[in-house]
């Protein structure tokens, strides 16, 4: 059964898909930190994520803005050494965010040094994580691994559950980079008991859709379903409209490889009508080819009809040439299906 999904629309360019400039559009809309997430698709319609990709995904690893220095006392705030530690750490960051990776190490190791010498407990493991992120992306992934694991046991002496679940969460990534989706669905589910009763539903969604993405990888596809309707729910109740739009698809792929093509169609729908309300007309064009791709699955003629005029229209507006070809390819299908003896799918 070929995918009716779309592969990767950018892959020569790693950093950049359409998820994310809907993204960037949206954070200029206010939408919260938690939804900006990307993804990596490959040819065969599958996805994973796309750990080269969001910095905000980063972002979200290590903390929101208020987690970043949680300053445990008054007179340490006070002191202007850690101040100077702070700044230095948020030198670091912004290097990072500018894959400036060695440079933004030399800010981390300079803070690092100042906050062990003002046993600065929380601090010190909220930098020794960003290190260890850093060391990820610089492909050094034993270091990485032991600096999460030296970050993890600090947190554990404190009992800071964000921490715990950053840690976990990194030490998932780079396991789904590597492949390791068992162990990736570990680490994630392990993020997941930390950040029960902290109230960060954006958070959990994001790791929740994680858990989907290594499931699906398994072959695991009920659990993936299972765990992209909570992400789905749980970025409803945030309006997280970016992590709906990517947890609705996942689930669409999702039925579509577990054979249930009705519900992946349905989820389709749902993405499309999403795609309507935030007026994002570049992803429902793709939404709306994906949803005649599947009505031809299913036999409906009138919702094939109708989903790929739509798409063509959009698609011939924003001139996006791929996205014609892509409807082109389906009406050749079609009049395949229809001029074949032994198919009697329209």
């Amino acid at each position: 059964m070929r995918s009716p999904f779309h592969g990767d629309r950018d892959s020569k360019d790693t950093h950049y898909s359409p998820i994310t400039a809907l993204q960037d559009r949206m954070r200029k809309r206010n939408v919260s930190a938690s939804s900006r997430q990307s993804r990596d698709m490959d040819e065969q319609g599958g996805f994973h994520a796309a750990l080269d990709v969001p910095v905000a995904v980063d972002e979200m690893v290590l903390g929101s803005q208020e987690d970043r220095f949680l300053i445990e006392s008054a007179s340490l705030a006070s002191r202007p050494e850690f101040k100077n530690a702070v700044t230095r750490c948020h030198r670091g960051d912004q290097r990072f965010r500018q894959r400036e990776y060695d440079k933004a190490e030399e800010d981390y190791a300079a803070s690092l040094g100042v906050l062990r010498i003002l046993s600065a407990t929380r601090e010190i493991g909220w930098v020794t994580l960003r290190i260890g992120r850093t060391a990820s992306r610089l492909r050094d992934n034993a270091r990485a691994a032991k600096l999460a694991e030296d970050a993890m046991s600090v947190f554990q002496s404190i009992g800071d559950a964000k921490g715990l679940a950053a840690a976990h969460r990194l030490l998932g990534h780079m396991a789904y980079r590597d492949k390791d989706y068992s162990e990736a669905r570990k680490q994630f589910r392990g993020s997941l008991r930390y950040l029960q009763g902290l109230g960060r539903d954006g958070e959990t969604g994001l790791v929740m859709n994680l858990v989907g993405k290594a499931a699906y990888r398994q072959g695991d596809f009920r659990v993936a379903v299972e765990s992209f309707a909570k992400a789905i729910a749980l970025f409803e109740g945030t309006k997280d409209q970016p992590g709906q739009l990517q947890a609705l698809e996942n689930l669409a792929r999702a039925h579509f490889a577990d054979g249930n093509i009705p519900e992946a169609h349905g989820a389709m729908v749902r993405r499309i009508n999403l795609c309507r309300r935030m007026r994002e007309e570049s992803e429902l064009a793709w939404s709306c080819l994906g949803a005649a791709r599947l009505s031809t699955e299913m036999g409906a003629e009138l919702d094939y009809s109708k989903y790929l005029l739509e798409a063509e229209e959009l698609f011939r507006n924003q001139g996006d040439a791929e996205g014609i070809q892509g409807c082109m390819d389906v009406r050749l299908a079609v009049a395949g299906m229809r001029a074949s003896p032994d198919i009697r799918m329209l």
